[in-house]
């Protein structure tokens, strides 16, 4: 040997690994199964608020959608001539026309609508209140009319149920309220 060098073996201690140990590994694991399921929690909450924002649209296509029929068809005018005023709106269903007069006191008129929003055709009151299995929505359209009080004014209010199926008292109803004149 060679006084004042240091002779190296070939034999080196074991580098420090770059791995992560077990414990690291089901620690991150167990944080990233925490987070998941409180993730995985939302999508229920998520697909009902979906569901139900639709829902509203829907509704407010069909109320606005009713209120431009009944407002398009009171006036019709003639050529050079005054505006003739027609008490009776009309309602476009996959069925054919509704006809509602403006001018009946408390008239009142059910109506189904499919989940696109469209008309589907008439029923009667008893449907209205048990049911109708064949529709997404359903209207009950009432019109007042009260010369003594609003001679100009008719009041429409409508009341948008869903889901049509059901009974009446299971129905989450929406109200709309419009004043148009006949």
């Amino acid at each position: 040997m060679v006084p004042g060098r240091i002779l190296f073996s070939s034999h080196q201690p074991a580098a420090a690994s770059g791995g992560f140990s077990l414990v690291e590994i089901v620690l991150a694991l167990g944080i990233i199964s925490f987070a998941l399921v409180g993730i995985l929690g939302l999508f229920p909450v998520a697909l009902d608020t979906a569901k139900d924002s639709k829902a509203e649209t829907i509704i407010a296509f069909i109320g606005q959608s009713i209120i431009a029929d009944i407002t398009a068809t009171k006036q019709s005018t003639s050529s050079g001539s005054p505006p003739v005023i027609n008490t009776d709106s009309l309602i476009q269903t996959d069925a054919g026309t509704v006809t509602l007069n403006l001018l009946s006191a408390n008239s009142t008129l059910y109506l189904a609508y499919d989940s696109e929003g469209l008309c589907q055709k008439e029923v009667s009151q008893a449907e209205y209140n048990n049911g109708v299995a064949d529709a997404a929505y359903v209207v009950q359209l009432t019109s007042e009319y009260s010369p003594a009080n609003f001679p100009d004014l008719t009041r429409i209010q409508l009341d948008i149920g869903f889901p049509a199926a059901a009974a009446g008292q299971f129905r989450q109803t929406r109200s709309f309220l419009q004043l148009v004149r006949p």
